[in-house]
């Protein structure tokens, strides 16, 4: 089978497996809420949650048996207890895949993502059953509803994923992320989990759908030991000390793994599987 025709192949198997399995849950998402309801289930963003991390963990596996020359790898952070809420996990961005890798991994989270995606019929209902906080791209953490959502969900003892960059286009960096979120989490004082994701540039492309399987390829996922904020929340040299040492620990793996993406360039402390945080 020729090299373009793998490519084919493997990105039809693969978007192909996630729209028929999303697709469906689509549908039984209001019927499960429902059932939920009825059944007297409290936590229903919760069950959401749980499912839908049941789901990524079981596609993401798929792809390792549809697209044989690719891994995922996660590391999960260096210490012994597992990591609950309220926290912040925080990651690079560069991939539509770096969700689906990221909610594999923890199992009950609420995600930021963009308004716009509240609007896709079905599938926004399901975002919201999931309890996702919708954010306008142009203002960020700067409106008050989104400040108030990310404050209620973390005095509920919730975990938060979001993925600060602002667009997958921009490099990891200082200026690519903004202050606000950090002073929200310094006023609520959660440890903040940085996540480095490395290699799924090289998957899917922004704005792209074929897998790019020209060579063997491992994508790395650090969860990073958690960091707790210190500092006074309204002061700016605080704040601004809190988002580069965050930025720095991503960036440090980023840069450290540039050359060890390839599946020829194992990492030492690679270990397959998922943390299941």
């Amino acid at each position: 089978m020729s090299r373009l025709l793998r490519i084919i192949y493997h990105t039809v198997a693969c978007w192909g497996l996630f729209g028929l399995s999303n697709g469906l849950y689509m549908f039984a998402a209001p019927l499960l809420w429902v059932i939920f309801k009825v059944g007297g289930l409290s936590e229903t963003r919760a069950a959401f949650q749980t499912i839908t991390f049941r789901f990524n963990r079981w596609y993401i596996g798929s792809i390792m048996q549809i697209v044989t020359t690719l891994r995922f790898v996660f590391i999960p952070p260096k210490i012994p207890a597992r990591i609950k809420g309220p926290a912040v996990f925080i990651g690079n961005h560069s991939s539509v895949v770096d969700l689906l890798l990221t909610m594999s991994s923890i199992e009950r989270c609420s995600i930021v993502g963009k308004r716009g995606m509240a609007y896709i019929p079905l599938y926004g209902l399901t975002l919201m059953l999931m309890g996702m906080i919708f954010v306008d791209r142009r203002r960020k953490f700067e409106s008050e509803d989104v400040f108030a959502a990310f404050r209620e969900r973390l005095r509920l003892g919730e975990c938060i994923l979001t993925f600060p960059q602002g667009s997958r286009t921009l490099p990891w960096s200082r200026r690519s992320v903004k202050r606000g979120l950090f002073k929200l989490i310094m006023e609520e004082k959660v440890p903040i989990v940085p996540v480095a994701i490395t290699g799924t540039k090289h998957t899917v492309k922004k704005g792209q759908v074929f897998f790019d399987i020209g060579r063997p390829l491992k994508v790395m996922v650090h969860f990073l030991p958690p960091i707790l904020p210190e500092g006074d929340p309204e002061s700016l040299r605080d704040v601004t000390a809190l988002r580069d040492r965050i930025v720095e620990s991503i960036g440090s793996i980023l840069e450290a793994e540039r050359d060890l993406i390839r599946e020829g360039h194992p990492h030492p402390s690679a270990t397959p599987g998922s943390p299941g945080l």
